[in-house]
């Protein structure tokens, strides 16, 4: 039914938040943990907020890939296994390929 073309459509309303509200609370608190432990060991408040990002990021995909393998897992097998593999690729990225690039370049500019 489209809501658009039937303005007298009953429209169902989400009250309390779901699953996905609670897989980014969870992906917010460990990003902050790891920023809190990156400042601790003594890195920039900057390159604290690169790990912050990528390990929330990293744990909101993860924990995607976990509710779908519940869901129905000889459908979702494949599904979720490429999706890991992408998380874990694009942490790789995030946290290797870009750190490299960016010392790269300070050591070429001389900071």
């Amino acid at each position: 039914m489209n809501v658009a073309r039937d303005p007298g459509a009953q429209v169902a309303r989400i009250r309390r938040p779901g699953p996905a509200a609670g897989r980014v609370i969870a992906g917010a608190a460990c990003g902050c943990a790891a920023a809190v432990i990156a400042l601790a060991i003594g890195v920039s408040w900057s390159v604290a907020a690169l790990y912050a990002s990528d390990v929330a990021a990293l744990v909101f995909v993860v924990w995607v890939w976990i509710s779908v393998g519940r869901a129905d897992p000889a459908a979702t097998r494949t599904l979720a296994r490429i999706a890991l593999r992408h998380a874990l690729l694009s942490y790789l990225y995030g946290a290797v390929i870009v750190a490299i690039m960016v010392n790269s370049v300070g050591g070429l500019l001389g900071h």
